[in-house]
C-alpha cells in the first residue's frame, strides 16, 4: 500500500494523473523534442509539415542546427535537401549524434558552481625532502 496526501489524491482525483513534480517544458523545449523526436523515429524531418504544426519557419528556427548537421552531411550521415532533412544508412548509428544537434542546452555553457571540496595541491618532491604545500607529515613517535 502507498502512502499518499490528501493533496495529492485531490489533483489526482481532478486531473486523472498522480504527478507530484516534473518540468514543465517551454514552447521551444516541445518544438525541439518534435524535431529529435521525428529525426530518430522517421528518419527524416519534413521542413513543409513541421512548418504547418508548428507555424514556425524551418529554415530560421532551427539555423544552427543546420549548421550543425553539414558537418554530417559531408560524412554522408544525412542528406540536408530544400525540404527535409533525411537519415542515410549510415546515419542510422549516429542517430543521437543527429539528434543532438537540435538541443539546445547541449550548446549551453554549464552553470557556474562553487567546489564543495577544495582542489588539493599536487604533492611535489622536493630537493630536500619537505613535504609539499598543505601537505603535513606524521611525526616520527606515530
Amino acid at each position: 500500500m502507498t502512502r499518499t496526501s490528501s493533496a495529492t489524491r485531490r489533483v489526482s482525483a481532478a486531473t486523472g494523473f498522480a504527478v507530484e513534480r516534473g518540468l514543465k517544458l517551454t514552447r521551444d523545449d516541445q518544438i525541439r523534442r518534435d524535431a529529435i523526436t521525428r529525426v530518430m523515429c522517421d528518419l527524416e524531418l519534413d521542413f513543409c509539415r513541421f512548418r504547418q504544426e508548428w507555424n514556425i519557419e524551418f529554415g530560421a528556427y532551427f539555423a544552427d542546427a543546420v549548421a550543425d548537421l553539414r558537418p554530417l552531411a559531408d560524412d554522408g550521415l544525412v542528406q540536408i535537401m530544400s525540404d527535409r532533412i533525411s537519415v542515410t544508412p549510415s546515419g542510422r548509428l549516429f542517430l543521437r549524434n543527429i539528434g543532438m544537434c537540435f538541443d539546445r542546452y547541449l550548446k549551453m555553457p554549464p552553470p557556474a558552481t562553487s567546489r564543495a571540496i577544495p582542489v588539493r595541491p599536487e604533492r611535489r618532491n622536493t630537493p630536500s625532502g619537505a613535504a609539499a604545500p598543505g601537505r603535513v607529515h606524521p611525526s616520527p613517535s606515530c
